[in-house]
C-alpha cells in the first residue's frame, strides 16, 4: 500500500515537535524557508530540494536557537510512514494506514538499505 498525490508545501514533514523537561518544543530543518504559517499549503518552501537525498545530513533547529543533528526522509511519505492531517497525500490501498500524532517522528530505520 502506499500514498498518492502531489506535495501541497505545508512544511510539517520538514518540522516536528519534541519533548524538553516535559515542554512541547518546535523543530524545523535548517532547509525549510517559512512564507506561511506551517501547515498551509504552499506555506514553505525547501532551500536544497533539487539536492536533497535519502539520510543526507541536516540540523533540526528549536525555537530558542539551538539544534541537533539529523538526516532528511527526502522520499517522505513513505508506505510505513504517518502522515499529519494537513498533507494532501491520500492513502491508497486496503491495509491500515500509520496513524500520525503531535510527538510522532518517521524511523529512519536503516538508511543504507534504503539508499542502495
Amino acid at each position: 500500500m502506499s500514498y498518492v498525490g502531489d506535495c501541497n508545501s505545508c512544511g510539517q514533514c520538514c518540522s516536528g515537535f519534541i519533548f524538553i523537561e516535559g515542554k512541547l518544543i518546535e523543530t524545523r530543518c535548517e532547509n525549510l524557508i517559512v512564507a506561511e504559517p506551517i501547515g498551509r499549503p504552499q506555506a514553505t518552501l525547501c532551500a536544497v530540494h533539487s539536492k536533497r537525498t535519502l539520510g543526507m545530513p541536516i540540523r533540526m533547529f528549536l525555537e530558542n536557537g539551538s539544534s541537533y543533528q539529523s538526516r532528511c526522509l527526502a522520499t517522505y511519505p513513505r508506505p510505513q510512514d504517518a502522515i499529519p492531517p494537513e498533507c494532501s497525500y491520500t492513502w491508497q490501498g486496503t491495509d491500515k494506514q500509520p496513524k500520525w500524532s503531535i510527538g510522532y517522528a518517521p524511523s529512519l530505520g536503516n538508511l543504507v538499505s534504503e539508499i542502495y
